[in-house]
């Protein structure tokens, strides 16, 4: 026999097979709680045996319907790590206007949380809808958000044409590149209200004080 429930979950009756109507319990047999994943036989005498519901054998369509999702999602997978490693191919011959226009090509940060990346394999990534450089190989961990305070791992990249505000470099993973190499961070920037280029590749220094003039367009 086989207990069933009220709206409380609690025993109100049993039956000869699993969700045929009830037979209602006396007064004299125990009310007893029934777990979400199974069934109470009821052997008499107060007493109930706890089952748990035995999952049905899948059918040959839902078998395959469940293969073919997985091929589908390896598909995918395998889909965006080729249009990655061509996109960081290119990357020595393109123009930074066209890297960005590839950025949809990297990886989303979120994805790569609990992974080793390594820059040579990976050196963009997109945090919703901002595209970074990344400066180093690390451990990429969920408390490391790109932004303020990650600037040693990720460098926001701006849109080509976008006047950015210069901001210090921490070292040469970061620093600023001469204007029309077509380097990382290469494009003018905005300090104390001018706007500059940098005359020199690996230019770590405040513009104004040495590897900058004023861009006048």
């Amino acid at each position: 026999m086989f207990a069933t429930l009220n709206d409380t979950n609690k025993v109100i009756g049993y039956s000869k097979d699993p969700w045929m109507t009830a037979i209602e319990l006396t007064d004299q047999e125990y009310i007893r709680q029934i777990s979400s994943n199974g069934y109470f036989l009821y052997l008499g005498n107060d007493v109930f045996e706890e089952h748990a519901f035995e999952p049905p054998e899948p059918t040959q369509e839902e078998i395959n319907e469940a293969a073919l999702a997985q091929q589908n999602i390896q598909q995918q997978k395998a889909i965006r790590e080729l249009a990655l490693m061509q996109a960081v191919a290119l990357i020595p011959q393109l123009s930074e206007v066209k890297v960005f226009n590839l950025r949809y090509a990297f990886p989303q940060w979120r994805d790569l949380i609990g992974t080793q990346i390594f820059k040579s394999e990976i050196p963009y990534i997109m945090y919703n809808d901002d595209f970074y450089m990344v400066n180093q190989d690390h451990l990429v961990q969920a408390e490391w958000v790109p932004g303020t305070g990650t600037e040693s791992l990720y460098s926001k990249v701006a849109q080509p044409g976008a006047v950015a505000t210069w901001v210090q470099p921490l070292g040469a993973h970061d620093a600023y590149n001469s204007y029309g190499s077509w380097l990382p961070k290469s494009d003018p920037v905005t300090h104390n209200g001018s706007t500059w280029i940098s005359s020199l590749d690996g230019n770590i220094w405040e513009p104004g004080v040495y590897g900058w003039v004023i861009y006048t367009g």
